[in-house]
């Protein structure tokens, strides 16, 4: 497989990247598709997923995101500060 994208463990496809980094997300870690996974050193690996070690999954993710989307104008429909907004 080649990795061409990311995504959460949910939705990952065979060509996306995960991460884990909570152990309360390794139920949905065991039935992720993700073609691979970010995880750390400590994690119990299982055979037949491609695993990237690395001491922080999280931020090792967000380079991915960082990565795949660099030079990407990603237009969210926010524009300025709407007037109703409210900081508490």
């Amino acid at each position: 497989y080649s990795i061409t994208h990311v995504a959460d463990l949910e939705t990952a496809e065979a060509s996306d990247v995960s991460f884990l980094s909570n152990s309360r997300y390794e139920k949905s870690m065991k039935s992720s598709r993700a073609g691979a996974f970010f995880v750390p050193p400590s994690y119990c690996m299982e055979e037949g997923k491609n695993y990237l070690i690395v001491d922080d999954p999280s931020l090792a993710f967000q380079k991915a995101v960082n990565h795949f989307f660099q030079g990407k104008n990603q237009v969210t429909g926010f524009n300025g500060i709407h007037p109703s907004a409210v900081v508490h």
